[in-house]
């Protein structure tokens, strides 16, 4: 322990440039998760924000909306269990759109409801 101590006073400038490297790093790995955290909400903003707390996807979808095909009579079984008044169907569709003026590409998800439902916005 006295060792290191005393190297610590004798290379002052170089323990000091290793504690600075160390907060940089440490400021550097905050700012990227917190931008990937900002990125992650950005993309699901809209299905988080939904008046909806349960989803029912189709089994083999892996837990993806736009895998899952729920049809119309497992529609109708949710709605036994949940109340017909609470089932609603959503459609979601990930697609790309060129503006009329042709300038560049725009990523868009399209999410289809009852226009009469609750999930309306």
């Amino acid at each position: 322990m006295y060792l290191a101590i005393r190297e610590m006073r004798f290379a002052k400038a170089r323990y000091t440039l290793i504690a600075t490297i160390m907060v940089l790093v440490s400021f550097l790995v905050l700012f990227v998760t917190g931008l990937a955290q900002g990125l992650a909400y950005d993309n699901a903003a809209s299905v988080k924000n939904m008046a909806a707390t349960h989803f029912v996807l189709e089994q083999d979808s892996n837990h993806r909306f736009t895998r899952s095909q729920v049809d119309q009579n497992q529609l109708e079984k949710a709605g036994l269990i949940v109340g017909k008044e609470n089932a609603e169907p959503l459609g979601v569709k990930m697609t790309t759109v060129i503006p009329s003026d042709g300038t560049e590409k725009i990523d868009v998800t399209l999410l289809a409801v009852n226009i009469n439902g609750w999930l309306m916005p």
